[in-house]
């Protein structure tokens, strides 16, 4: 079921019927990471926080060290965004802390964390933040 909803997904680009085949995938395995990782990607990227966040609980869970640092980091910042969008804000935080405590020099969480710290307006934290986010900038070529 994950491999039809996968060719679904990538082969006619129905992002609807996919998840439709994952979740049935899930329900028949409740662990299939064939299913998980997907699935919590279309959830994300149609911002359906709430069948989301079981999701990326799930994958969060799955990651080990030897998962490619750039993909965990990656994770723990879609997390992020979904707990963000959930309104929990101190677990969206802590997301984004992680990652880029695995990445350091990953732009999205950086800016993220510090735009999430200005809208609950703890502006210390959310300065610091910013310097992070420029000392991390440094070095950089600018995008053309």
């Amino acid at each position: 079921l994950a491999r039809s909803a996968g060719v679904i997904e990538e082969k006619i680009g129905d992002d609807g019927r996919a998840a439709a085949q994952y979740e049935l995938a899930l329900r028949s395995n409740p662990n299939c990471q064939e299913a998980v990782q997907p699935l919590a990607r279309i959830y994300f990227k149609h911002q359906r926080w709430e069948q989301a966040e079981p999701l990326y609980r799930k994958f969060v869970a799955a990651l080990s060290d030897e998962t490619d640092p750039e993909t965990a980091s990656e994770v723990y910042y879609q997390q992020g965004r979904v707990l963000e969008g959930l309104g929990r804000d101190a677990e969206a935080l802590e997301a984004y802390r992680k990652a880029v405590r695995i990445k350091g020099d990953y732009v999205e969480p950086l800016q993220a964390r510090s735009e999430l710290l200005a809208r609950r307006r703890e502006w210390e934290n959310a300065l610091e933040a910013e310097k992070e986010l420029l000392a991390g900038q440094v070095g950089r070529d600018p995008e053309p």
